[in-house]
């Protein structure tokens, strides 16, 4: 168990010496019980042979006998040991497991993620880290400890049995697991059914995650009834398999009768055995209690192991992620190169593969062919943290934590000071609205950002970016859905921030790269044209190419568009600026890079 993909595979030293002394006190709280019935047979005996003399003296020296073997072994002392030792080393190891495992997933490429199913969505993840977790924890503390119990209290209770009557216990030894089997066939369904259960939970989990992070979807399409049928059809199969679970746990309880026929055997056998063999009543009196009691403990002992067995399982497709590493995959080609301290644009229509570059820099994939260069270094044998601690990432859909505007922003750099907070917030242009809120930097944001307007979660995002000095800074489409107002703060913070950095900016309007050192152009993944804007407009002596048309439609449809009676600027939220006069602060890089 304690193999690659054992229950134990994060024990350490100290950990193995909390289940030695817990696994002790599992035994030691059971064996009272078979030793007492040793003690108890004999007086079963003196009992039957007593006459006038048997007094009260040979009543106390058998409760002494007990007496010593309770102090013997030690039975409040032996249950907290168990209780303890197996509780403290479970926390201890289940605590790795969720560290390691959650590690794991945000070690993880994108592609991995997007290449789940239903069942195995974000719910699954949290699921996994919480309630498997949780599980593999609870088999640890409990089920282990108590499967020990029982099969220790099975094994010393064949002892005694065969110890006072072999011949009673050679004879009932089958019948008393008799029933031990039905537990077995039973158990092994009911853990069946509850995994199917579980994974059936799991997809409509999933549906109920993602209608609540998708709530203003939802309501906005009146898809409240379609939410609630879609869950209703995932809960049906999770109804028939309860159904089916709950008929097999009475079959399981109507299979404890069978203990009663074992009994009726014993008692018939322990007759002719007392009758025609000589054997002593008390002897085996206990001898049939001993293996009724023992083959009991064997029938409590299986579902737990049966549960270990299929946490086990469980456990071995966690281990199996926290040991998972991406794929990487290497073949040299000719490339580009994008100079120190420059700004360069990339242009493209949907799908030309414009954030395909924000995401190969990043390494959220890796390439099928070619490398990427740092310094003459390929960026697959940096180490990734260090890699993405270099970049500043501004996404076209900033996501804001449902915390203060502070806190999302020390999310760039969790060790940063108030100060720093404020400079990278006057860097983005967001200082002056934040101010302008009733608790300031303390003021929180919503779900995904949703009590601020799309200018004022870009410049927050821009603030995080900035916070952490990245070298490098990457600008995915961060004005794209923006109205003019909103844009024209968030370009000059760009502007601002962009000084003595190395800095990406992809837009799909061209009319906000037209200040950048170089412009890229791009068509189904190909680079077709190079150069800064006034080079371009040239092209093909002053007719221009594919960026001269793209200028071209979009002053035609930006025209138009003005035009319109029924145009509107983006409606801004209930938290508005108190001015326009946004004051600019320079916010350098200090590196060379």
């Amino acid at each position: 168990m304690g193999g690659k993909y054992g229950l134990f595979k994060y024990a350490d030293g100290i950990d193995k010496l909390l289940m030695l002394l817990g696994s002790l006190g599992s035994i030691g709280d059971r064996l009272m019980t078979p030793l007492n019935m040793i003690i108890l047979s004999s007086l079963i005996d003196d009992f039957e042979t007593a006459d006038d003399s048997f007094s009260n003296k040979i009543v106390d020296e058998y409760a002494l006998k007990l007496l010593y073997v309770a102090v013997g072994v030690g039975v409040g002392v032996s249950a907290f040991i168990e209780g303890f030792c197996w509780t403290r080393t479970a926390e201890r190891q289940t605590s790795r497991i969720r560290k390691e495992y959650l590690k794991s997933v945000l070690r993880q490429e994108v592609g991995f993620f997007e290449k789940q199913d239903a069942s195995s969505s974000t719910f699954q993840v949290i699921s996994t880290i919480s309630t498997d977790t949780h599980i593999i924890q609870d088999v640890n503390a409990e089920k282990i400890p108590t499967c020990l119990a029982h099969l220790s209290a099975f094994v010393c209770g064949l002892f005694v049995a065969f110890f006072l009557s072999w011949r009673l216990a050679l004879v009932s030894f089958p019948f008393s697991l008799g029933f031990v089997i039905p537990g077995v066939a039973f158990g092994s369904l009911l853990m069946k059914l509850a995994m199917k259960m579980k994974h059936t939970y799991g997809i409509a989990g999933s549906i109920v995650e993602q209608a609540i992070s998708s709530i203003r979807t939802v309501y906005s399409f009146v898809g409240e009834s379609l939410t609630v049928r879609r869950y209703s059809r995932a809960l049906e199969e999770s109804m028939k398999l309860g159904i089916r679970q709950g008929f097999t746990k009475g079959l399981l309880i109507r299979s404890m009768g069978t203990v009663y026929v074992a009994w009726s055997f014993e008692s018939w056998a322990g007759s002719l055995l007392v009758a025609n063999r000589g054997e002593s009543g008390g002897r085996v009196f206990i001898s049939a209690v001993s293996l009724v009691l023992g083959g009991l403990s064997c029938m409590a002992a299986l579902p737990n192991l049966s549960i270990m067995i299929e946490v086990m399982a469980a456990a071995s497709k966690i281990f199996e992620l926290i040991n998972r590493t991406p794929e990487i995959d290497s073949e040299d080609t000719k490339g580009r190169v994008l100079a120190l301290w420059k700004t360069v644009g990339i242009v493209g229509g949907s799908g030309s593969g414009k954030s395909t570059i924000i995401s190969l820099l990043e390494r959220f994939y890796d390439p099928v062919k070619g490398d990427i260069f740092l310094d003459g270094h390929k960026i697959k044998r940096l180490k990734l943290q260090w890699l993405r601690s270099q970049m500043g990432l501004v996404n076209q859909e900033p996501a804001l934590f449902a915390t203060s505007i502070k806190e999302n922003i020390l999310f760039g750099n969790e060790g940063a000071s108030l100060e720093m907070v404020v400079e990278a917030a006057k860097a983005s242009n967001a200082h002056e609205f934040i101010v302008s809120l009733p608790n300031g930097y303390n003021t929180h944001v919503g779900q995904l950002g949703f009590q601020l307007s799309g200018g004022q979660k870009q410049r927050i995002a821009i603030a995080r970016a900035l916070i952490k000095d990245p070298r490098i800074l990457l600008l995915d489409e961060a004005t794209s859905a923006l109205d003019a107002e909103s844009e024209r703060l968030v370009q000059e913070a760009i502007h601002q921030v962009s000084q003595g950095r190395t800095t990406i900016v992809i837009a799909h309007r061209v009319s906000t790269i037209r200040k950048v050192d170089k412009i890229t152009v791009l068509q189904s993944g190909i680079i077709v044209e190079t150069g800064s804007h006034d080079k371009l407009m040239q092209i093909n002596e002053g007719e221009g190419g594919v960026y001269f048309n793209m200028v071209k439609l979009q002053l035609s449809t930006s025209r138009n568009t003005t035009d319109n009676p029924y145009h509107y600027k983006e409606a801004t939220s209930y938290l508005r600026r108190k001015g326009d006069n946004t004051p600019k602060f320079p916010f350098f890089a200090r590196s060379s890079w």
